[in-house]
């Protein structure tokens, strides 16, 4: 079984052009609708990647938007016991709140 490649670290590098770069993604309105439709699925890194490859843009980049994203919307919970407390933050994607209200 081959090993996933690790996720890219969620930095913005030099973030003038980072920004730059990942305002023009955004305004390409083609662009966004295929990066929407696959967000979508709520993929992981290795699904983003490969459904993304044809779009031509900066993936590690707006993989670092997507995270994010998700972690703005991310809901902290946590459980403590007598030794130590476990912390875990979790969303819940429109996929998943749809399933729940059928």
């Amino acid at each position: 079984m081959k090993r996933p490649e690790p996720t890219p670290k969620k930095t913005f590098g030099n973030q003038t052009s980072d920004f730059n770069e990942l305002i023009q993604i955004l305004k390409n309105k083609d662009t966004i609708e295929k990066l929407s439709e696959i967000e979508r699925e709520y993929p992981y890194w290795e699904k983003f990647r490969i459904k993304s490859k044809g779009l031509n843009i900066n993936t590690e980049l707006y993989w670092s938007y997507i995270k994010t994203q998700r972690d703005r919307t991310a809901q902290n919970f946590s459980l403590i016991d007598s030794n130590s407390l476990f912390a875990f933050k979790f969303n819940t994607p429109p996929k998943i709140l749809k399933l729940l209200h059928e």
